[in-house]
């Protein structure tokens, strides 16, 4: 993942850990070095221990170009 996209993945992740529930992302990015707009899905599944604190989080992604064929 280049540099330029972990702030807007980093916030994702935090929010998640935040509100301590599953979060489904749709949205477009630009992949700077891959010269391209992607369509993205992304889920996250936060996990914690017995106090209600999130100690992981899960997470898979998928990039679809413009026909809609997964990239990677």
């Amino acid at each position: 993942m280049p540099i330029s996209l972990a702030p807007q993945v980093l916030d994702d992740l935090r929010r998640c850990a935040e509100v301590r529930e599953p979060i489904v992302l749709d949205g477009e990015t630009n992949w700077p070095d891959r010269g391209n707009v992607y369509r993205y899905q992304r889920v996250l599944l936060p996990f914690g221990d017995g106090d209600g604190r999130v100690t992981h989080l899960l997470g898979v992604a998928a990039f679809f170009n413009s026909s809609g064929a997964t990239v990677f």
